[in-house]
């Protein structure tokens, strides 16, 4: 992969693919991935377009897609390890799932922090600002532990991390 810029790297949760971009030629820009093997990390394979792969412990994926041109939260469907359809979730970027599938935090580009909460009937609640739990409005690029128990986030050229009780007390 020398010379060809990779970024964004996404491990799932049992630890067997990982996700990433890259840049390897104009027509195969977008998310690539990596199968570990007994010897190591396999050779990537080109998955689909998008960026921004973040995974719950079932193995759902959820990326940026900018097919339409606006990037937009998307929830993917693998088919023989490619992506073969986006099902659309809203505006945004930098999906962060939780592990258990049942909350999504991501921001608008420009920082915001907002989550949404799987509801029972499979859709998404409306976005609530992690500013009002005490987060920067200008924080992003969130992230969760796989254990689900603390938030990692970008403010100020810095990281910072906090429980994720934050969140599950915004959904009471």
């Amino acid at each position: 992969m020398t010379g060809d810029p990779a970024f964004e790297p996404h491990v799932t949760a049992d630890n067997k693919i990982l996700y990433f971009g890259w840049e390897k030629s104009t027509k195969d820009a977008g998310i690539w991935a990596t199968d570990r093997t007994a010897k190591g990390w396999s050779t990537p394979r080109y998955v689909g377009d998008g960026m921004f792969v973040s995974s719950d412990q079932s193995g759902q994926i959820y990326v940026t897609n900018f097919a339409s041109g606006t990037p937009k939260l998307s929830k993917v469907t693998l088919t023989d390890g490619r992506f073969t359809a986006f099902e659309n979730i809203s505006g945004g970027v930098h999906p962060a799932i939780a592990p258990d599938g049942s909350y999504l935090v991501n921001d608008n580009g420009d920082g915001n922090l907002a989550v949404r909460f799987l509801l029972s009937d499979g859709s998404w609640s409306a976005p609530t600002s992690l500013a009002r739990a005490g987060i920067p409005a200008a924080a992003s690029i969130a992230s969760i532990s796989p254990d689900g128990k603390y938030l990692f986030y970008t403010y100020q050229n810095d990281l910072y991390w906090v429980s994720t009780e934050v969140i599950v007390n915004l959904k009471k």
